[in-house]
């Protein structure tokens, strides 16, 4: 499985659904545990020096979570409460969805 670590180690930040999605199967391929942070954890992994993880050093609430790469690098990030909410509902349906289906076979 291919998936890009690099962003997240200079942006601490996932600002889509499908960024969700990826990381979720990425942590399943490898069967990584998530662990959720606070958002003073994920600050202190920051360096402030990293332009571009300002706007994450700077924003308010949010869900905050560290994991250890199948490379071995921590990797911390934060994601809206919406968007997590968001991906959440979708896993939730697809499961419905799978269960649904296997009942019919």
């Amino acid at each position: 499985m291919r998936f890009d670590l690099v962003p997240y180690l200079k942006s601490h930040r996932l600002n889509g659904l499908v960024e969700i999605e990826d990381l979720a199967a990425y942590c399943t391929h490898h069967k990584i545990q998530v662990e959720y942070i606070s958002k003073q954890e994920l600050d202190a992994s920051i360096d402030p020096e990293t332009t571009t993880a300002q706007c994450v050093l700077e924003s308010e609430g949010g869900v905050c979570m560290r994991f250890t790469a199948h490379t071995g690098e921590v990797i911390t990030i934060r994601m809206s409460e919406y968007l997590l909410d968001l991906y959440r509902s979708r896993a939730a349906e697809s499961q419905k969805l799978a269960d649904y289906s296997r009942s019919l076979f």
